[in-house]
């Protein structure tokens, strides 16, 4: 079977620019990347991993969601 999706946990930070304006940063959380039991499986296992850290560290500042990323952009981004 060719994998060509992977399912991945994502920290969004809340940053601010100089004028004050806010943004967020979306870093990919290696060690919440899923990949190899089927697309749905994956995702779940993503979506109930973020859930669980959101429970744990969900400040104003910090939130964890799930993504799907290209099997290639995952292996250039090392999370695989």
């Amino acid at each position: 079977m060719h994998l060509d999706q992977v399912a991945v946990v994502v920290m969004y930070t809340k940053k601010l620019h100089e004028d004050g304006t806010p943004y967020h940063v979306a870093e990919y959380v290696p060690e919440h990347a899923y990949y190899g039991s089927g697309a749905a499986s994956d995702a779940q296992r993503a979506m109930e991993a973020a859930n669980e850290l959101n429970g744990m560290y969900l400040t104003p500042e910090r939130s964890y969601g799930a993504v799907r990323v290209d099997l290639e952009e995952a292996i250039n981004e090392g999370l695989l």
